[in-house]
């Protein structure tokens, strides 16, 4: 893409996995900004010159960003979401977590907005801390998708594919159905597939979910990823 991180911090784009990172306002540890009239601030990072004397006294090892910093007031906040009104990020201190050991992607089919809030709470008690992700897609957005075919694998096999398969009559069986893409992330594969197992039995036995598909590699996850970014391109 052609993002770029003060950009992202501008707009407080803090991506599709909030419910597992958290937004930018908990994320952003340290800021530099620069203010209108050209006048330099630091928010709990270290300005240039600091930065280099922490390097060669501490031998690289340390920045000068603290997580935990509970004195006066938290003004970097301010410049989240402020769109670059109130001045430019030019240098962003980031507690940046590790990257997922397992990843479960389920595309679930429901009738109702009531069962879709049904499923976003059984996410919440049966997947807990792994749940990284929660998409609503509406019935008329994938069929535009479709039609179009923008940005998806379906048009090289005519329609076959996952989003075909979706939005066939036999899969959903009712009018106008609400689709929900549900991701986990942890750090163990076993214990996740289980609890994602668990999660979608208890769907499936209280009828909440009329279908749903459960992804069996990393490239079904991101085909069901290319099927939501489809929903609203750039």
């Amino acid at each position: 893409g052609t993002c770029q991180i003060g950009g992202n911090i501008s707009t407080n784009a803090g991506g599709q996995y909030f419910f597992r990172f958290g937004s930018l306002h908990g994320t952003v540890v340290g800021m530099e900004v620069v203010l209108p009239n050209g006048e330099v601030l630091h928010f709990n990072i270290d300005s240039g010159i600091d930065a280099e004397i922490n390097a060669k006294q501490n031998n690289n090892n340390r920045s000068g960003s603290h997580r935990k910093d509970n004195t006066g007031y938290d003004l970097k906040h301010l410049f989240i979401g402020a769109e670059g009104t109130l001045g430019v990020v030019t240098k962003v201190a980031i507690a940046c977590p590790a990257l997922p050991i397992s990843r479960n992607s389920a595309l679930l089919i429901c009738n109702s907005y009531e069962k879709v809030l049904n499923v976003m709470k059984a996410a919440k008690e049966d997947l807990g801390e792994i749940l990284s992700a929660i998409e609503l897609m509406d019935w008329n957005t994938l069929q535009l998708v479709k039609t179009h075919g923008i940005n998806t694998s379906d048009d090289s096999n005519g329609g076959s594919g996952l989003l075909g398969e979706i939005l066939s009559a036999e899969t959903y069986g009712k009018s106008n159905p609400l689709y929900l893409l549900v991701e986990t992330q942890g750090s163990n594969l076993e214990h996740d597939n289980s609890k994602m197992d668990a999660f979608l039995t208890r769907l499936f036995e209280s009828s909440t979910i009329d279908n749903g598909f459960l992804s069996q590699d990393s490239k079904q996850i991101m085909e069901m990823w290319k099927i939501r970014e489809s929903c609203n391109p750039t």
